[in-house]
């Protein structure tokens, strides 16, 4: 099973596995896909593009930070959060 068809398959839209492979859709481009391009796939259900946009956030959202600069990246993160109001 590839990346992608396993990653449908844990967020419940394993049933557009063809959508995502006839339109060549992998894990490299997932960063790039928005809601019109889920339409024009195919995907005409609303909640499903929105459980796939959610998914793609939570695989794009935070770099992973490690070592010395850990703490100070995610008091950055906490000030800019209080700053701005957005989490």
């Amino acid at each position: 099973m590839s990346e992608i068809r396993k990653w449908r398959e844990e967020i419940g839209v394993g049933q557009y596995a063809d959508a995502f492979d006839a339109n060549e859709i992998g894990m490299d481009l997932l960063g790039q896909v928005d809601d019109q391009m889920l339409k024009d796939i195919g995907i005409s259900i609303g909640g499903h593009r929105l459980r796939i946009r959610n998914a793609i956030a939570k695989l794009t959202a935070a770099p992973v930070v490690q070592g010395e600069h850990a703490a100070t990246y995610h008091a950055s993160r906490r000030h800019e959060k209080y700053i701005t109001g957005i989490a």
